[in-house]
């Protein structure tokens, strides 16, 4: 069997620290915790070092360790640490992501500097591929009026729905209902 790790690894801008276990010893592999790796994207995986705190052949013992570091650290409620759970064999994610995601999103929100707030918030519609910054979206015409796609006619007719307009576009006829006649250019 594969020699496992506990290791820590630490940013080495910010001081913060993550507590791990890994079955292997890849240089390059810091964490695998939701927190550690906005961390790692956001300042680059040159800017983490990693130590190793125990090494074992066995995966109980492993997670053992791990439960043991994390808790003695108070890893999971201390600021100081990317922790999101107390280990063994990984984060109830789905628990997790129900109960605590607003406080994640705060907290790494409340991470950032004013100037990359301002930077995520100002690319936020060059990664919305919908609608009409949808490079494949189709034009279209309603009541004689040209949109650039079929949400776009959503704002003149905020009554109807966005499954009526694809019906009445793809079938070219208007229903009483709406009076509208849709179609795709």
């Amino acid at each position: 069997m594969k020699t496992g790790h506990v290791y820590i690894t630490t940013n080495t801008v910010n001081g913060k620290m993550y507590i791990g276990k890994t079955n292997g010893n890849n240089p390059k592999y810091f964490g695998s915790g939701k927190l550690i790796k906005l961390a790692i994207k956001k300042y680059g995986a040159d800017k983490f070092t990693k130590r190793i705190l125990f090494e074992s052949d066995s995966e109980d013992k492993l997670r053992e360790k791990e439960l043991e570091y994390i808790a003695l650290f108070n890893a999971v409620d201390s600021d100081q640490y990317y922790n999101l759970h107390e280990g063994g064999q990984g984060g109830d994610t789905v628990k997790f992501r129900t109960t605590n995601m607003s406080e994640v999103v705060t907290k790494y929100w409340d991470s950032l500097s004013e100037k990359e707030r301002h930077e995520r918030c100002r690319n936020i519609g060059r990664y919305d591929k919908s609608g009409s910054n949808n490079p494949r979206a189709r034009r279209a015409i309603a009541n004689g009026k040209e949109y650039a796609c079929l949400k776009d006619i959503l704002k003149d007719y905020p009554e109807v729905s966005y499954s009526s307009l694809k019906t009445i576009a793809r079938e070219e006829r208007f229903p009483n209902k709406y009076n509208l006649n849709v179609k795709y250019l």
